[in-house]
């Protein structure tokens, strides 16, 4: 299973600790948010993550090589944001031969259940299924998606 985790966000909102720190970087309870996601892939099987980057990419790339993660990475920088649509298309033969894979934010934390997610999504032969939650902040994207081949 594979999974996109967009990451390359600027963090305008979190200033000024995203002035020398990527978003995903930003510690949720002593733990880099990414250092989450990266536990619950491992948790829910996801064998290959690709991380668009753009705001200090260098800093994102040497967290996640330190990691000590069975989890293969890869990397596509953004000179100038592309958006989710933008880094999906550009990436589409990352997900060329996959029936299912993941798209999810890595500026939200969450302890959602992937497997069971993907499990309701095939039961309902879906074309596309979005997880989502509620907020008082209406700016606050969704958690996380699943769509088919590009």
């Amino acid at each position: 299973m594979k999974a996109f985790l967009l990451a390359a966000g600027l963090g305008t909102r979190l200033k000024p600790l995203t002035d020398h720190t990527p978003k995903c970087l930003v510690n949720i309870c002593g733990k880099p948010l990414l250092a989450w996601w990266i536990d619950l892939f491992e948790e829910h099987g996801i064998e290959e993550v690709l991380i668009n980057l753009h705001h200090l990419p260098d800093q994102v790339i040497t967290f996640v090589e330190a990691c000590k993660s069975n989890i293969k990475f890869r990397y596509f920088y953004e000179d100038k944001l592309l958006g989710s649509a933008g880094t999906l298309r550009q990436n589409k033969e990352f997900v060329k031969n996959e029936n299912s894979f993941f798209i999810c934010y890595a500026d939200n934390l969450t302890n959602y259940n992937l497997t069971e997610f993907l499990s309701f999504h095939k039961k309902k032969k879906s074309l596309f299924s979005m997880a989502l939650f509620r907020t008082n902040q209406p700016t606050t994207k969704e958690l996380l998606f699943w769509m088919p081949k590009i």
